[in-house]
């Protein structure tokens, strides 16, 4: 546990202390290689538009956790928002990763969007566990 702590300190990641109870079965050494290959090559490219008023800034994974982190940022201005947005993005946030193909129903990660408004300034976190999709 120490070493995993140096390694995230190291990386400048914010470390989340969690119960062991809490954390998933670490991810086999094969598959955490391609994800973080994966994350490498995108932040690479970063940032990317992913539509018209989205782009990835970067990603991140915490393999030993299952924890796949997306830092995002709105192009349009937050004032143009709608009421009730953020319930409305959790909800689309599950659908998408709790989806036949979805990190967290298919791979048990807890996958996190932190989204930012287009000046960079932290507007919500969207986070789906692997208990928020339905068996």
């Amino acid at each position: 546990m120490v070493t995993f702590l140096k390694t995230i300190a190291a990386a400048g990641l914010t470390v989340i202390m969690l119960s062991t109870s809490a954390v998933a079965k670490p991810l086999p050494k094969k598959a955490c290689d391609e994800f973080r290959s994966f994350v490498a090559k995108s932040n690479s490219k970063s940032p990317r538009k992913i539509d018209k008023w989205t782009e990835i800034i970067q990603m991140t994974i915490i393999c030993e956790a299952r924890i796949m982190t997306y830092n995002k940022r709105l192009l349009a201005p937050a004032s143009i928002l709608l009421e009730g947005w953020q319930g409305r993005k959790q909800r689309q946030h599950n659908q998408l990763h709790c989806n036949k193909q979805g990190l967290a129903s298919k791979m048990d990660f807890v996958v996190i969007d932190n989204i930012y408004d287009k000046d960079y300034s932290f507007l919500i976190e969207l986070k789906t566990r692997p208990s928020d999709c339905a068996r």
